[in-house]
């Protein structure tokens, strides 16, 4: 699951969608996400989702409530590689740019 970051939002002060089809944003939350030992009590809060699991956007945005939250801007391109499908459209795609 992809998070977007709302436009014209400073991340840190803002919030995280996710599994949106249309998205607000050209900025992705890729998932790369260090924690502090604070995470396990923002888990125990946590309530499942509609999928009926925890989510970690809900961690995520829990952070950025508290102020709590970092984050860094990457240049270039990103690619979901969850499926074979997007898997092989990213190797394509990493092959094409180098």
């Amino acid at each position: 699951m992809k998070g977007i970051i709302p436009p014209s939002c400073d991340p840190a002060a803002s919030h995280v969608l996710a599994g949106l089809s249309c998205t607000p944003s050209d900025l992705v939350v890729t998932g790369l996400y260090l924690y502090d030992g604070g995470v396990f009590d923002v888990i125990k809060t946590l309530k499942p989702s509609g999928r009926g699991e925890l989510e970690i956007m809900d961690v995520n945005n829990e952070y950025i409530r508290q102020g709590a939250m970092g984050y860094s801007v990457l240049d270039g391109y990103w690619s979901d590689a969850g499926t074979f499908e997007s898997l092989l459209r990213a190797g394509v795609m990493v092959s094409k740019r180098g």
